[in-house]
């Protein structure tokens, strides 16, 4: 697929997210000018009629998701990797934590992988066949 857009073949699956998002807010913009670019022109050009001049639309598509630079530190890793185990709610396979790190290279998996063993053995996350998770602490 990456190449159909002129895309590296290694990007992870938020990168593509992000760049399929920003893509479809340029073509419903490109839309609102009046600027329509058919799949199948030969096929579809003749069934659509363009009245008028072309309108400007509000559009208020979301916006790509920024990713922050989270710290590879230690200390903060694992700080880092509480916070987004604890709002996501839900067990998350550690591909995704390793996303959160720009996780395409070797070192930052390897980091993610041993922060994550770590915080195991302290009982902080626990990890099921859904993934990794932060249990719930009772206040005493």
């Amino acid at each position: 697929m990456a190449a159909a857009y002129g895309w590296p073949n290694d990007l992870s699956d938020a990168q593509i997210v992000d760049r399929l998002i920003v893509l479809n807010q340029h073509r419903a913009e490109q839309e609102a000018c009046g600027e329509v670019r058919f799949l199948r022109p030969g096929y579809q050009a003749t069934r659509v009629t363009m009245t008028g001049r072309p309108r400007t639309a509000e559009i208020n598509l979301p916006s790509a998701p920024v990713r922050t630079n989270l710290s590879l530190e230690p200390g903060e890793m694992a700080s880092n990797l509480l916070t987004i185990m604890r709002k996501a709610g839900v067990p998350m396979p550690s591909k995704l934590l390793i996303d959160e790190f720009d996780g395409g290279r070797a070192t930052v998996r390897r980091q993610v992988e041993q922060t994550l063993a770590v915080l195991a053995v302290t009982g902080a996350v626990q990890r099921s066949d859904a993934g990794w998770f932060a249990p719930r602490r009772t206040p005493r």
